[in-house]
This record gives C-alpha cells, sequence and structure tokens, in this order.
C-alpha cells in the first residue's frame, strides 16, 4: 500500500478558533502545488484522501485535487485533527486499507511523530514544514514498516 502524507498548507495566525484558520494566500498557492506535484505520480486514480476537520486542512485538501490530474474520494476524519495520536492514524489507515493509496492531510507534529514511527522510531519527532508531502510504501503499519520513497518541501516542487 501507498501512503501519502501531507501537512496542511500555511494558514492565518489568528481566527474566531484554531478549528477556523483559513489558508492564507501562500498557503493556497502551496496547496496548487502539492497538486500539480500528486498530478506527476502514476496510479493515484480513485486514491482516498482523508483530512482533518480543521478548515487549514480540508481547504489543503481541496485545492490539491482541484489542481492533480488524479480523482480522489475524499473523507474527513476528526481522529486527523490537532493532537492526532500515531493509534488514531494507524486506526484511520487500516480501514481504509483495502485502497491502493490512501493521501492523509494532517497537522504538526502529529504527522512527523507518524513518520518516525514508519521509519522505526517513536524516540523522535520528524519536523514536516507546512504543505510539504512524504510518501511512503507500507508493507506493515508496526514500527518501522514503512520504506520512505520521497519527502519534500513545497519549495522542491
Amino acid at each position: 500500500m501507498r501512503l501519502i502524507l501531507i501537512r496542511h498548507a500555511d494558514a492565518e495566525d489568528y481566527a474566531g478558533s484554531d478549528f477556523q484558520r483559513n489558508l492564507t494566500p501562500k498557503g493556497r498557492k502551496q496547496s496548487k502545488k502539492v497538486g500539480a506535484f500528486l498530478s506527476s505520480i502514476n496510479d493515484l486514480d480513485k486514491s482516498i484522501l482523508v483530512f482533518s476537520p480543521y478548515l487549514r486542512a480540508a481547504q489543503t485538501a481541496e485545492l490539491v485535487a482541484e489542481n492533480s490530474a488524479h480523482y480522489y474520494t475524499f473523507v474527513e476524519d476528526k481522529r486527523l485533527g490537532c493532537g492526532m495520536s500515531v493509534n488514531d492514524a494507524l486506526e484511520v489507515i487500516t480501514e481504509l486499507a483495502f485502497e491502493d493509496t490512501v493521501i492523509m492531510v494532517g497537522h504538526q507534529p502529529d504527522l512527523g511523530d507518524l513518520i518516525a514511527h514508519l521509519l522505526g522510531t517513536n524516540a523522535l519527532t520528524v519536523h514536516v514544514r507546512k504543505a510539504s508531502v512524504a510518501i511512503f510504501e507500507i508493507d506493515s503499519l508496526r514500527c518501522g514498516g514503512g520504506l520512505l520513497e520521497a519527502f519534500l518541501p513545497t519549495m522542491y516542487m
């Protein structure tokens, strides 16, 4: 199974609540770049794009899909909100594992913790910049069960 992790793009610093923070113009541009980048990857049609219910993550997912040449099934999942645990993420991935590719849009440090787990260490968190993409081939969801194929911030897309 392929797993693609995307941190939400740049968002405004303040809003009525953390849940309601919109993407900035920079964040919208970043999301579009991620979508264009995903267009260059083969076999993403009919992938599941699962995202946090926080507005900035939902907007990132929407813009990524709009600017990609692939078709995605959208799933919002509250378990991917800020504070997601590695176990929450693994549960979501397990539920969606019938798909060849799962694309997940979430938050930091949560995605960094998941990346560290997939790489085989729970002793550190990987820093994930806004709108960065990590692509894994997953053999197992156990610690160390992922092979990192790519890890790119938008400046290299």
